[in-house]
């Protein structure tokens, strides 16, 4: 049909193959039915989505706060004192290898390192959009629905716990004074098939810093291997120092990027503190209060309305959207592969079941087909379906402004409107850590194949930002899109704007 969203049902598997052989990896492992050892990017892969960071000449940027409801460990918090004679690598391992953790949900893997307080410090991509994990320590302890506290989605940082154990807890230095070209050892999970694995170390040599400038971030460029599963694992000095957190892989892996230690503290004091560290609010899930039907309104040919079915692996769902308007409906597992779509017809019901092959949330996802104006469309299923809540749709942006937000589920758009005249040049930025951003503009009225859009001629730090010059054809509203497969935070904003 002319003008109409063309959807891709190997969306997710597409993106996930451009990050692993193009661009980046985030260091987890996430499996699927479509292949038995995928390792997903979440920016780079939230939390699944999970979840996603971009910046553009417009912002958007999610991250929830929350308190945890346990008392933390009373352990003391280790530091490494540096000795006369300095430290072999052997030592090092010993020493901080009990600390670090092996990560597991049900969709894939990671790794955490314990820290002050009886938290475990790992990448939120590795959790998200899971409430609970299971922790393992090298030591073959066992703590099994572990809480996810709190988030940092812009950083891609979650906490996890407190968790009751008596290994020591690890204190988070400062590498960013150490010499290009020193020694560094990783030390994390990577590609773990067993369910009580030993830590593996790595070495290489620091090899640059780079900064993500919208939160000033640094991060420790090295040659230490960063392999799926590796994801929240820790970067240290031959002092035996705990400088950073691996999070994501780029250049066909031949490069890891470690956020900086020094960097991530005043973030997670932060959070400890019940502070909104990324300006986003509370962007968790409800997980509760779902019914088997919803009336919603979609608005523009860009606009879709998710919903969460939390079942058992293993479950039948059946899904349907019914309308008067064109609309598609699809069944996607938190990493964005899709295991059920439907888009038959151009009005009446669409309707597809899908057999669950993983315990995680999954997302049911309704399309509106082309068309512009208030449109209904009831959406019904065999399980009940919790709507998600997506705050940065409809926002407004002004010209300079930066706005956060968040791609809160695999396929979210996100849109604000603008007001144009004829003959207006905006540029529009974005940026993300966890997701390679698409930014888009629509004039109202016109099909999502008029949509004007761009990938990655923005730079930034991993080359995947997206950046857009557009000069308006006509006067009026018009949409900014900003969209990828996995959910996590972004920053976006109008940078320049001259009239004709």
């Amino acid at each position: 049909m002319p003008g109409v969203r063309t959807r891709r049902v190997q969306s997710a598997a597409w993106i996930v193959s451009l990050w692993l052989g193009a661009l980046l990896i985030t260091g987890c492992e996430l499996s699927s039915p479509f292949s038995p050892t995928v390792t997903p990017t979440p920016t780079a892969t939230p939390p699944p989505t999970a979840t996603a960071t971009y910046t553009a000449t417009l912002t958007t940027t999610p991250t929830a706060t929350h308190t945890a409801t346990r008392t933390p460990t009373a352990s003391p918090t280790e530091t490494i004192t540096p000795s006369p004679t300095q430290l072999t690598t052997a030592d090092i391992f010993a020493r901080l290898a009990p600390s670090v953790a092996f990560v597991q949900v049900a969709s894939g893997s990671g790794s955490g390192v314990l820290i002050e307080g009886g938290y475990l410090l790992t990448n939120a991509h590795v959790v998200w959009p899971f409430e609970q994990v299971r922790v393992v320590f090298g030591d073959r302890s066992e703590h099994q629905e572990v809480p996810v506290a709190h988030w940092d989605l812009m950083a891609d940082l979650a906490l996890l716990g407190p968790i009751q154990t008596g290994l020591p807890q690890r204190a988070l230095g400062d590498g960013e004074d150490l010499a290009i070209g020193s020694e560094v050892l990783s030390i994390g999970y990577p590609g773990e098939p067993d369910e009580f694995p030993q830590p593996t170390l790595a070495t290489g040599v620091l090899s640059r810093f780079r900064v993500w400038e919208p939160i000033q971030m640094t991060f420790l460029q090295t040659d230490a291997k960063v392999a799926g599963g590796q994801s929240g694992g820790v970067l240290i000095s031959r002092d035996g120092e705990i400088i950073g957190i691996t999070s994501l892989s780029f250049a066909e892996e031949q490069f890891a990027l470690a956020l900086s230690a020094k960097d991530i503290l005043p973030r997670l004091r932060g959070l400890l503190a019940g502070e909104d560290v990324t300006g986003l609010g509370d962007r968790r899930m409800l997980r509760e209060g779902g019914q088997t039907s919803h009336t919603v309104s979609l608005e523009s040919p860009l606009d879709v309305q998710a919903y969460v079915i939390d079942v058992p692996a293993g479950s039948e769902i059946e899904v349907q959207v019914e309308s008067e308007h064109d609309a598609s409906i699809a069944v996607a597992e938190p990493d964005g592969y899709w295991v059920a779509f439907a888009d038959e017809g151009t009005s009446g019901v669409e309707s597809d079941s899908a057999t669950t092959e993983v315990a995680a949330p999954h997302f049911v996802i309704v399309f509106r087909e082309g068309g512009w104006g208030p449109a209904q469309f009831q959406v019904t299923s065999d399980r009940q379906l919790i709507p998600v809540q997506d705050p940065d749709d409809g926002r407004t942006i002004s010209l300079g402004q930066t706005v956060r937000g968040s791609i809160d589920h695999p396929d979210d758009s996100d849109t604000f409107p603008i007001d144009l005249d004829e003959g207006a040049t905006i540029t529009l930025h974005v940026e993300s850590l966890a997701v390679d951003p698409v930014v888009g503009i629509l004039a109202r009225g016109g099909e999502y194949g008029e949509l004007v859009e761009d990938d990655d001629s923005g730079g930034g730090l991993l080359g995947v930002s997206a950046e857009l010059h557009f000069r308006a054809t006509q006067d009026g509203t018009h949409l900014i899109l900003v969209e990828d497969a996995f959910g996590e935070e972004v920053v976006v904003h109008p940078e320049s704007w001259t009239e004709a």
